[in-house]
């Protein structure tokens, strides 16, 4: 390959990594004696997957069966369009994760890989050949050789409910972070199978995920049950987890959890008494100008990736209106007229108090008790907008250019914090957060690392 160039290799290998179309081989363990040496005398070893050839004999790439509990597939359906070249530079952002978790060598085939997760778990990912504009992701437990039958562990072969959704971030954030560089116009969404029908495009993860029990087949209108998917993918109780504690000639769990249920209810709507319909779309209506002119969208898509697990950050970036993102959490079921503490708490965060005055002549909200207290957003959340809002030009050169690997380019404050999150820079954990506090301090960044390092 560019034997013709090597004069120009660097140059060469620089901008197909830049634009994800190769990454460099890690060392491990698996590697023979002769390549180590080989890499430790300064030969670099690449990945390109799209330069992989189908096989003669299929039966080389694939896996053995296993049971249907120690995998789940989803689909990830881009609505009839799927460019190889955005299933290329996927494999290649996902075969960068899989080596810096330190696992076996990844296994590449033609538009398919398999790659390390952890000890307990494997992903598999391909495009599905009998629709090629949908991706297949499968998550499944690592295949272990035991010594004896007496190792087996029949209770081991549930996923872990945590990698799942892990996963599921991982894939919407680097498909998200490629959909702003090169596919702008193509959309995609998160499916699960369905078994009555063989359409990729049926069950929509989030509608399984917000569903109760079950989920109706779009073309059959049977009902399909989804308590799986909700416990991998959701916040579903399992049944290891008690949900109230009772003693004896108390009533049962399931009725003081119907009780506490309607106090609840009962609770919500004492709380919000005479908010109507109309004046909850009046309030949002409301917030949402005011946000127009005086606030920042990009600044509000950080602080609803508090719930991407939930609708996704995909269809958070693709809204470019106040109104759309609002619409989003409606639909998760984390705003409504009974209960829109989050739009307020969105409006304390972000410093648009100002809208309050406004919100207060609609009739049902002149004398709404406006709290200072927040309850839904985390402190990193929170903490990245503290962050965001104090962030001054010179810092954002300083941030991008330490942080070549970022790709972006004349970008403002929230979307370099989008770009961090999207590479994975910044995350909702102490490791990776000291890790970038650290960051800051060595460019000379010493009062943005200590917005994230103080306590709110």
């Amino acid at each position: 390959m560019w034997h013709k160039f090597f004069d120009q290799f660097e140059f060469l290998s620089e901008l197909m990594q830049k634009f994800d179309l190769l990454c460099l081989k890690t060392e491990s363990d698996e590697m023979p004696a002769d390549v180590v040496q080989s890499t430790e005398e300064g030969i670099r070893l690449f990945y390109v997957p799209s330069l992989l050839k189908k096989q003669d004999d299929e039966t080389v790439c694939k896996d053995q069966t296993v049971a249907s509990q120690s995998k789940v597939i989803l689909y990830i359906d881009f609505n009839g369009f799927l460019p190889e070249g955005i299933f290329y530079r996927l494999v290649v952002r996902l075969l960068q994760w899989s080596q810096n978790r330190k696992g076996y060598e990844p296994r590449l085939f033609y538009q398919r890989a398999k790659l390390f997760v952890d000890e307990s778990h494997e992903m598999i990912v391909r495009i599905l050949p009998e629709k090629r504009s949908c991706i297949e992701v499968t998550i499944k437990l690592a295949t272990v050789e035991s010594c004896s039958d007496e190792e087996d562990e029949e209770d081991d072969v549930e996923l872990d409910p945590a990698t799942c959704k892990m996963l599921w971030n991982l894939l919407d954030e680097h498909l998200q972070y490629l959909g702003r560089n090169w596919m702008k116009r193509i959309s995609y969404g998160f499916y699960i199978p369905c078994k009555f029908c063989k359409n990729t495009d049926c069950l929509k993860l989030e509608r399984c995920i917000a569903a109760k029990k079950c989920v109706l087949c779009n073309e059959t209108h049977k009902g399909m049950r989804i308590k799986r998917i909700k416990y991998l993918f959701g916040e579903c109780r399992t049944k290891t987890e008690p949900l109230l504690l009772s003693n004896a000639g108390q009533e049962s769990p399931k009725g003081k959890k119907r009780k506490n249920e309607k106090e609840r209810r009962q609770h919500k709507k004492q709380k919000v008494s005479g908010i109507t319909i109309n004046d909850f779309k009046s309030m949002l209506l409301v917030v949402s100008d005011y946000w127009k002119k005086h606030g920042n969208i990009s600044m509000l898509k950080v602080l609803l990736r508090q719930f991407k697990c939930k609708v996704g950050v995909g269809e958070i970036e693709k809204k470019d209106d106040v109104i759309s993102l609002f619409e989003l959490l409606i639909g998760s079921g984390d705003c409504s007229c009974e209960e829109f503490s989050v739009i307020f708490e969105a409006v304390k965060i972000c410093g648009l108090d100002g809208v309050y005055r406004k919100i207060k002549q609609i009739e049902s909200f002149d004398s709404f008790p406006f709290k200072d207290s927040i309850s839904t957003f985390s402190v990193y959340r929170r903490k990245l907008i503290k962050f965001g809002k104090n962030l001054k030009e010179e810092s954002i050169q300083k941030i991008v250019f330490f942080h070549q690997d970022l790709n972006v380019h004349d970008v403002d404050k929230w979307h370099l914090i989008l770009a961090l999150e999207d590479k994975g820079i910044i995350k909702d954990d102490e490791r990776s957060m000291n890790d970038f506090v650290k960051s800051l301090r060595k460019i000379g960044l010493n009062n943005d690392a200590d917005i994230l390092e103080k306590p709110l």
